[in-house]
């Protein structure tokens, strides 16, 4: 698989389901982290698993691709049999041989990301999500393949790039009325982009508010002649 930086058309507009009637507030994201974290051991599997790539993931060293599928199994992903590590490993590093030259830069945020950069991670998503995760025994003694999928994908895609990349799984794809496709993960991806800026610019503006605030209290002439 080639990456290219052919443009996928932007989304005109958010589908109704991804609409929001209230800007999103830092304090509730702030809140639901919390929260989360503390409901959960997914926040220190995933530390974890930085600590161990550290200083950054390489998916062409098998230590790496192992802590990847030992993450992924702590957060739930059952695709990647245990038996079948050494198998996974190989696709996975196979498709990163592929993918991650051509990526955008790993610092780079989903603010920042261009149409170029959204079609770049939409053929990246194409070219894992089918991949052979692990191989399951049917009932006649035959053996299925099990693929990597969207979930294991978009976690995988977060790994690799994960000021940008967000994971998904069923019931956010439920929620708003996805498929497991490629193109369906673009749209995920360019919603939370569009959420984060009105919730930027909402920071923005309260800082400005509270900027004229302080400088009302330290000099409180010039509002008192209004």
């Amino acid at each position: 698989m080639r990456l290219t930086r052919d443009v996928a058309p932007p989304i005109a507009t958010r589908p109704a389901s991804y609409q929001k009637a209230t800007i999103m507030k830092l304090a509730e994201i702030a809140f639901a982290c919390y929260i989360y974290s503390h409901m959960s051991n997914y926040d220190r599997s995933y530390l974890r698993f930085v600590e161990e790539t550290s200083p950054r993931l390489d998916l062409r060293l098998e230590r790496h691709q192992m802590a990847l599928l030992k993450w992924l199994n702590d957060w739930g992903c059952r695709q990647f049999s245990k038996d079948y590590h050494g198998l996974a490993a190989k696709e996975i590093g196979e498709w990163y041989e592929e993918v991650s030259v051509r990526l955008f830069p790993v610092d780079k945020t989903l603010l920042s990301l261009s149409n170029g950069d959204f079609a770049l991670a939409e053929q990246a998503y194409d070219g894992l999500v089918t991949r052979t995760a692990s191989r399951r025994k049917r009932a006649n003694g035959h053996e299925t393949k099990v693929t990597i999928g969207p979930t294991g994908t978009a976690k995988i895609l977060f790994a690799v790039r994960p000021n940008a990349l967000i994971p998904w799984d069923d019931p956010i794809r439920q929620r708003f009325g996805e498929d497991n496709s490629a193109r369906s993960y673009i749209n995920y991806l360019r919603a939370a982009k569009s959420h984060l800026e009105e919730l930027r610019q909402n920071v923005i503006r309260e800082a400005t508010i509270s900027q004229t605030c302080l400088s009302c209290l330290a000099d409180p002439r010039p509002a008192l002649r209004r």
